[in-house]
């Protein structure tokens, strides 16, 4: 099973503390760290046959069901 979902991380205090402390920030497919389009040429390049879970894992809850819908569609258009 491949699992796709993405992250980046946000600054939680300042420049003047002694060390950056960061938190997860849980995004779309397009806008975090990890590159679902890469993922997805590296799966068709396979053939990779198996399952493809999108875990609607989000920071912003109160948008959830756009990123779902966001998710979705950038999905199937990569493994087209």
């Amino acid at each position: 099973m491949v699992n796709l979902k993405n992250v980046f991380l946000v600054r939680s205090n300042g420049p003047e503390a002694e060390q950056a402390e960061w938190k997860r920030h849980y995004t779309t497919g397009r806008h975090g760290f990890a590159s679902w389009s890469r993922t997805a040429a590296y799966l068709k390049n396979r053939p990779y046959t198996g399952v493809v879970c999108l875990t609607a894992e989000y920071t912003d809850l109160e948008r959830k069901d756009c990123y779902i819908a966001e998710d979705l569609a950038y999905a199937k258009s990569l493994f087209r």
